[in-house]
C-alpha cells in the first residue's frame, strides 16, 4: 500500500513529519541546548555524538502517541519541512521515501520504519543527501500520562557546519514534540 502526500511551497499549514533534520540546511537556530519553561515543555540536548534527543511528559495514553508516531504519514504533520511522503508496508515495518525541503534544491531520502517495544525506530536505506540518518522515539508510561523522547542522528552528504545542522534539528525537533503533544491532547 502506498500512500502519499504532496504540497507545494505556497500551501498554507505545510506537511509535518518526523524528518525534523532537514531544516537544518536552511534555518538559523536557537544556539545551545534550550529548555524552555513551563510543564509540557520540550528539553532538548545535543549528546557528544551528535545526536539530538528531546524529551516531554505529555497528559496522553501511550496507544494515543503511538497511533500518531507508528503513521509515517501521520508523523509527517508534525514539521512543515516534508514536501511529499510515500509509504510501502514491508511486513511490520515501512519503506518510507520522503521528499524534503532543503537549502538550494529539496532533499530526498528512504528509511525504514519500524515500531518497537517501546515505540519507532527509522533508519536509512537510501539518500544521495545523507550519508547517517537514524531516529527513533521512545515512549515511557508515567503516572501524569506518557513520556515521549525522541533522538535523531544524522549526517548530510552535502557540506554544511555540523553546529548549524544541530541547532537547527535541536529547533525541529522542539517544535515536532509541541506539535505531537497539541495532536494527542486535544
Amino acid at each position: 500500500m502506498i500512500r502519499s502526500r504532496e504540497r507545494t511551497a505556497g500551501s498554507p499549514r505545510a506537511f509535518r513529519g518526523s524528518r525534523v533534520a532537514v531544516l537544518a540546511l536552511g534555518l538559523l537556530g536557537v544556539p545551545g541546548a534550550a529548555r524552555a519553561e513551563g510543564p509540557g515543555t520540550p528539553e532538548v540536548t545535543v549528546r557528544r555524538d551528535g545526536t539530538v534527543e528531546a524529551t516531554v511528559t505529555v497528559p496522553a495514553t501511550e496507544a494515543a502517541v503511538r497511533r500518531i508516531i507508528e503513521d509515517p504519514v501521520a508523523s509527517n504533520r508534525l514539521t512543515d519541512a516534508v514536501l511529499s511522503v510515500e509509504v510501502e508496508d514491508r511486513g511490520r515495518c515501512k519503506r518510507v521515501a520522503t521528499k524534503a525541503r532543503g537549502f538550494l534544491r529539496p532533499l530526498t531520502y528512504i528509511t525504514l520504519r519500524c515500531p518497537t517495544v517501546s515505540g519507532v525506530k527509522e533508519s536509512l536505506m537510501e539518500s544521495g543527501d545523507f550519508s547517517l540518518y537514524e531516529s527513533e522515539w521512545q515512549l515511557t508510561p508515567r503516572a501524569s500520562g506518557t513520556e515521549i523522547t525522541y533522538r535523531i542522528r544524522l549526517q548530510v552528504s552535502i557540506p554544511a557546519p555540523r553546529s548549524l545542522v544541530n541547532l537547527n534539528v535541536q529547533r525541529s525537533v522542539r517544535e515536532a514534540l509541541v506539535a505531537l503533544q497539541l495532536s494527542v491532547t486535544r
